[in-house]
């Protein structure tokens, strides 16, 4: 004979370290207690970041700064695969590091101010000033900070020496422009501190050319019916017409001939198309419409009343 005693729900239950519960409950953001029971019910399985954001409706990156988190907490020891898989998100780089500055520019390896959730917390309750600053940048982006970005901010403000309003505008920025991730605001942090925009000042007159030059791109992808990112010669020839100031108005007028021409979305073409009115001294649309009336061949010197185009219809066979 055999015997099973039925536990009802507890025949499948998986057990929560007591720590969990006593000193990071209050600490952890939801993405981080998502990511910890899923690994807990998965217990002994090779779990990658790409499966357990699959599985809880996150990115990877959301899982991989959760595993870092548990990491500072000793939860999870050792290294953990899923926290080192490469994102297939990367943000776009900074559109105003020059040559030089991208030389001297280095984002710092988080693992160099590696300070744990807790430390975090009291760093951010012992100052009022830091406190204003994570109430302030929380409500730009719309929703609590998770330890990350918290993290980097925090060595931001006091290791690479940039103040809060400076930081705060890049911030701003960066969520108006849909590129919220950590990475792309350290890489701007560190191109404005290599080129000394430092000041409220020097960062609104930065950030403007910033927001005219995504503007100008924007519209560009926008007539071209570009989804993706520039190839590299597209990128090359649309930054040639930044530095020009070509008009977006003269470029319309070059993509219209270059469909003409059947040559498609061809932003070389177009390009070629620009020069060759530059070098017509052809600047404005109002010169393209009037040297494509001359371009048009003369019917010839031929006249007709009505009479005669009437008698011509009559006599038509005869």
């Amino acid at each position: 004979m055999e015997y099973k005693l039925d536990c009802g729900i507890l025949n499948g239950i998986f057990a929560v370290p007591n720590s969990v519960v006593d000193n990071y409950i209050k600490l952890a953001n939801e993405a981080a207690i998502k990511v910890l029971l899923y690994v807990l019910r998965h217990g002994g399985e090779n779990l990658s970041s790409k499966r357990i954001a699959a599985a809880l409706n996150l990115t990877e990156d959301r899982v991989e700064e959760a595993f870092v988190f548990w990491g500072n907490a000793n939860i999870f020891t050792g290294k953990a695969e899923t926290a080192s898989e490469p994102s297939s998100a990367d943000p776009a780089p900074c559109p105003e590091i020059n040559q030089a500055a991208k030389k001297k520019t280095i984002v710092p390896d988080r693992s160099q101010y590696n300070i744990s959730p807790s430390e975090i917390a009291e760093k951010i309750e012992s100052s009022e000033k830091m406190k204003d600053f994570f109430i302030t940048a929380e409500s730009i982006f719309g929703e609590p900070m998770n330890h990350t970005q918290q993290r980097s901010f925090i060595h931001l403000l006091e290791y690479l020496d940039i103040s809060a309003e400076v930081l705060l505008m890049i911030i701003a920025y960066a969520v108006k422009s849909s590129k919220k991730s950590v990475k792309y605001i350290e890489k701007v942090a560190y191109d404005f501190m290599d080129r000394g925009i430092n000041t409220l000042e020097l960062a609104q007159k930065e950030i403007k050319l910033l927001e005219e030059k995504n503007s100008y791109i924007g519209k560009i992808k926008s007539i071209f019916g570009i989804n993706t990112n520039f190839s590299t010669k597209q990128k090359n020839i649309v930054n040639d017409w930044l530095k020009k100031s070509v008009d977006i108005e003269m470029v319309k007028c070059a993509f219209d001939v270059t469909i003409d021409h059947g040559m498609g979305a061809n932003i070389p073409y177009a390009n070629g198309i620009l020069k060759n009115w530059e070098n017509d001294g052809i600047t404005t649309p109002e010169q393209v419409i009037k040297e494509n009336k001359k371009q048009l061949k003369p019917i010839g010197d031929y006249s007709f009343d009505i009479k005669d185009l009437m008698s011509m219809a009559n006599n038509f066979g005869e």
